[in-house]
């Protein structure tokens, strides 16, 4: 039983194994923890995040909550939708003039839809500067439940975890950790 790293190692070992004729032995992968004291979960909250959109990358997060505080849609895809129909009726009338004119108008497509992409991107950025101190808060309690985009429990040593929470801390692992059920445990911080 062992960690992503620690399977990993014994894959490699396998043709070792065979070559040997040693049986191999069953490998089964722990639960990883993730620690989430009253501070980040009181941030989850408010950025207005769950507990599993935390696993998304940074930009993801991020972007996620400029569109849910933007006081106007930044999302321009109904208008790219809206775009694709129109050149999609153009090409059906320009190819039952001449087919060979589709290419052109998939072509003018591409730099119209590529104009909205940018105005779009325009707009998240407008509106990320509007919420900088926000974003620097969603970027510091992401480094700070994947150090170095790692895993905390690579990272972090559980004892601090021991002088603040005391037992509490190891009967709550134990609790919540079941060793054959697939999984990643995230445990939060009650009281």
């Amino acid at each position: 039983m062992g960690g992503g790293g620690e399977l990993a190692y014994w894959l490699e070992r396998m043709p070792l194994f065979e070559h040997f004729g040693v049986a191999f032995p069953m490998l089964v992968r722990r639960h990883s923890v993730m620690w989430l004291d009253r501070d980040a979960v009181k941030k989850l909250g408010k950025f207005g995040f769950s507990a599993e959109q935390i696993f998304s990358d940074t930009d993801t997060l991020i972007r996620t909550y400029v569109e849910a505080q933007a006081a106007v849609e930044v999302s321009l895809e109904q208008e790219t939708s809206a775009l694709r129909r129109i050149y999609d009726s153009l090409v059906e009338k320009a190819s039952a003039i001449d087919p060979t004119l589709e290419k052109a108008v998939r072509a003018e497509e591409v730099k119209a839809v590529s104009g909205l992409e940018h105005w779009q991107n325009r707009l998240i950025r407008a509106e990320k500067q509007k919420h900088e101190v926000t974003i620097n808060q969603i970027q510091s309690l992401k480094e700070k439940l994947f150090p170095g985009n790692g895993l905390q429990e690579r990272f972090d040593n559980f004892m601090p975890y021991i002088l603040k929470y005391g037992d509490r801390f190891i009967a709550e692992i134990k609790d919540k950790i079941k060793p054959f059920d697939p999984g990643f445990v995230v445990l939060e911080e009650t009281e």
